[in-house]
């Protein structure tokens, strides 16, 4: 045990005059946090009532393609009851409705606000076992105001 003790100190020290410290330059990372920072999507807030369920839901999206008249969103929805623990899959086709930045409003807070009109279908409860496991799927279809806040990091 002391030879075993002493072989693994002896190797330690041997390993530690081998190790050289070189100087790192962050200047290349910091030069791409900006092009990556580009990549990430905006993230858009909304408020969705859903027909089937009869609840209201607070919608997270992002845009998957942007088309000529309108744009193809997917994300998650929660509803707004505290005891409801069904967070939903969400995909959404939206439209701009209010651009109060594009109209040319200059006060500062108003000419961020932005709305979009879509109607989107969610899926909550998603399993794909067999047999009884797919009887907990629930389908839900609604209508949203998308975009109120938008979050661009």
């Amino acid at each position: 045990m002391f030879k075993r003790a002493c072989l693994v100190l002896v190797m330690t020290l041997a390993l530690s005059g081998v190790c050289v410290a070189a100087d790192i330059d962050f200047s290349d990372y910091i030069n791409m946090i900006p092009t990556a920072m580009d990549k990430i999507p905006e993230i858009r807030e909304g408020v969705g009532y859903d027909f089937i369920n009869d609840q209201i839901d607070s919608l997270h999206t992002f845009i998957i393609k942007d088309l000529k008249y309108c744009n193809l969103e997917a994300g998650y929805a929660t509803p707004f009851n505290e005891f409801a623990n069904n967070n939903k899959a969400v995909i959404a086709v939206s439209k701009r409705l209010i651009d109060l930045g594009s109209e040319g409003v200059e006060i500062p807070i108003l000419n961020k606000f932005k709305c979009d009109i879509a109607a989107y279908a969610s899926w909550s409860r998603v399993s794909l076992g067999l047999g009884n496991g797919k009887e907990g799927n629930e389908f839900g279809a609604g209508a949203a105001a998308l975009g109120i806040l938008e979050w661009k990091f």
